[in-house]
């Protein structure tokens, strides 16, 4: 009789245990693109209490953006509000302004248990840009920069396809081409959660006998003083009275791009202040139309 007595105590201490309710909104997730299919929730979601079940999926009450009327809601994230496992809808605009999704579930008796789930998306941006196109004679170089035609919300790196004459197939701005033939490149951007967009055409690179039209050379470029202390002084003069559409860059010592300024006047001066960089040799380039156009050495002395 005791024994039978020790039993039922025991079974009265555990019961509730047994019978409360537990959820599992599920593991975060993170979609990539449209044809990703994601359920939210657990297997199972709600256990526990007393069956059946009732299922909310909710999002906290604030505008779309400020200011305005319209109010996010579940419902335009999952395909059903009320599912143990709703599928998330891509939307990736809503999904990277709100990340957390709530489940509220609610038993028989009325107990209820809230759970969350963080759920993002990668979103890629096609800009409203043209492939580039540049002509070049055979064994020039191109130094690249502002081609790229595809950007991310989060930190992202780049992958240049083919590779043949890039210095550099990872950057996704300012490196060298130098292909042996007229090549066309694309642009794979790579976010930080490894989704993929692209291949997209970027830019290409055509082969011709032709060099820097001589109108589009500088009349002169002079720096001064060379060598250098506290600045330098770079004056130049296209003589067309029209912007060159041309980029100045400064190389280091060691061969690499330190500086890259546009050039928006056909006339026009700008200082560079050496005066907390390395003593050394640099190397500067005016690039017209993609293309070398002049270039010269700076020596910054200490």
């Amino acid at each position: 009789m005791k024994k039978i007595l020790l039993v039922i105590l025991i079974c009265g201490l555990y019961l509730p245990l047994w019978s409360q309710l537990a959820v599992d909104a599920g593991s975060n997730k993170h979609l990539c693109q449209d044809e990703d299919t994601v359920y939210l929730g657990g297997n199972p979601t709600a256990w526990g209490g007393t069956p059946p079940y009732t299922y909310c999926w909710w999002v906290e009450y604030r505008p779309w953006f400020p200011g305005s009327h319209i109010y996010y809601r579940a419902s335009y994230l999952l395909d059903d509000t009320t599912s143990a496992n709703p599928r998330v809808l891509f939307e990736s605009s809503s999904l990277n302004s709100l990340s957390c999704i709530y489940l509220t579930v609610t038993d028989n008796s009325g107990q209820s248990v809230t759970d969350s789930v963080s759920v993002t998306a990668s979103q890629f941006v096609h800009l409203l840009s043209l492939p580039w196109h540049y002509s070049v004679i055979p064994g020039d170089s191109l130094w690249i920069t502002g081609v790229g035609n595809i950007a991310s919300l989060f930190p992202s790196s780049c992958l240049w396809r083919p590779s043949a004459g890039l210095s550099d197939t990872t950057l996704c701005d300012g490196f060298w081409a130098k292909p042996d033939t007229t090549t066309t490149y694309y642009q794979v951007l790579i976010d930080t959660f490894g989704c993929m967009a692209g291949p997209h055409e970027a830019f290409t690179v055509h082969m011709s006998g032709v060099n820097v039209p001589e109108a589009d050379l500088p009349e002169y470029v002079h720096v001064y003083p060379n060598p250098a202390r506290e600045q330098a002084l770079f004056v130049w003069d296209f003589g067309t009275g029209q912007a060159p559409h041309a980029q100045l860059l400064i190389f280091d010592p060691a061969g690499k791009a330190i500086l890259a300024r546009q050039l928006e006047d056909a006339t026009g001066q700008w200082s560079w202040e050496t005066g907390n960089i390395p003593a050394g040799s640099y190397l500067y380039r005016i690039i017209c139309h993609g293309r070398p156009a002049a270039s010269g050495k700076i020596v910054v002395a200490k």
